[in-house]
């Protein structure tokens, strides 16, 4: 007997338009800009790869310490370190 087992996997749309956005146009940009640059294939590879995952680790960054609204006031802002103080 087989046990049919059917496993749903769930992306979200907002995770896909990251992908796109990042890996395929910012990373081809950064390709052909620096294959027109030094006309060489390889720098073209080399800073499309370094291109793309730094702009990774630099969103990474900015999320962490970006401002979060808490209050029910719309113009209050405070960040999470002044949330945590007594």
């Amino acid at each position: 007997m087989k046990n049919n087992q059917v496993i749903f996997c769930t992306i979200k749309g907002s995770t896909i338009k990251k992908f796109l956005i990042v890996e395929c146009l910012t990373g081809t940009g950064f390709y052909y800009a620096a294959k027109i640059i030094s006309s060489s294939v390889l720098i073209g590879m080399i800073s499309s790869m370094v291109g793309t995952e730094t702009i990774k680790k630099l969103s990474k960054c900015l999320e962490k310490s970006r401002i979060k609204l808490v209050s029910k006031h719309p113009l209050h802002f405070y960040t999470k370190k002044e949330h945590e103080q007594p």
